[in-house]
């Protein structure tokens, strides 16, 4: 099994870009709202109290997160890259 290397980078507090290995990158944007900081510091005093007790905390967790760095751009990179990794390999995000 060998691993495609899927890597976003947060550029600056508006800013993220995403490349694929073997070709591909998309520029996108940030997007972190008041209330999506509130409840990032939320999640952040639960894991570091080990309060998270459930996949379905981490399940929320990840998609507030996954909606804070992948924009429209992004996604579209990061859907068409899943769908062109082939069994048995796997994306490997970063």
């Amino acid at each position: 099994m060998a691993y495609v290397e899927f890597q976003l980078r947060v550029l600056n507090d508006t800013d993220v870009l995403a490349t694929r290995q073997g070709g591909g990158q998309a520029p996108g944007k940030f997007r972190l709202t008041q209330l999506h900081k509130d409840l990032i510091e939320v999640f952040d005093s639960w894991v570091r109290g080990k309060k998270i007790t459930s996949r379905e905390e981490m399940k929320t967790f990840g998609s507030l997160l996954y909606e804070s760095l992948f924009d429209t751009q992004v996604d579209n990179l990061f859907s068409r890259s899943l769908e062109e990794v082939k069994s048995p390999d796997r994306l490997r995000l970063q």
